[in-house]
């Protein structure tokens, strides 16, 4: 084959938009279970997490981290599918700059998102909520070192502090 066909061959394919086979099975609406207020287990700190109800392209979420009835974490969250048809989950952690993580695997409701250059954590893992129990992961390594955090949250009926105990309630 002539060098400039090879050239143009090559170009044209990379150029031709990617459609992930796995995002084109889905909507971001296969989230629906998310939506709703979630809160810890325990009582300090407390950890609550709403997420909107989602459109076929787009579900926003929000989380906040109380101690001692003072804020000390948020995060913006946001999972939406994108022109190419790949699905992220972007976070916006206590003003820092969004990280996106890509959906690389939906499978009996489990979602797994991974962003291999994040620092921590690479990997996002929600089990979608069947019933009352919300299970989140965040997987990656830090200094060379295996690092897991998990969060269990209960559904609440909102996401206000009448019903929530803190120590600054006693």
């Amino acid at each position: 084959m002539p060098y400039s066909l090879l050239v143009f061959v090559t170009i044209a394919l990379t150029s031709v938009p990617r459609f992930s086979p796995l995002a084109e099975s889905i909507d971001v609406r296969a989230f629906y279970p998310l939506h709703g207020c979630w809160v810890s287990e325990q009582v300090e700190p407390v950890s609550l997490e709403y997420w909107f109800n989602p459109t076929p392209d787009t579900m926003i979420g929000m989380s906040q981290t109380i101690r001692g009835g003072e804020n000390v974490w948020y995060e913006f969250m946001r999972i939406s599918k994108t022109e190419t048809g790949d699905i992220f989950y972007t976070a916006a952690p206590s003003g820092q700059t969004p990280t996106e993580f890509r959906l690389v695997s939906f499978v009996n409701g489990q979602a797994v998102f991974e962003n291999a250059e994040h620092d921590f954590p690479q990997f996002v893992i929600y089990l979608l909520p069947d019933g009352g129990v919300l299970n989140a992961r965040f997987e990656g390594t830090v200094d060379g070192e295996n690092r897991i955090v998990d969060f269990v949250k209960q559904r609440a009926p909102s996401c206000l502090f009448d019903h929530i105990e803190t120590t600054a309630d006693k």
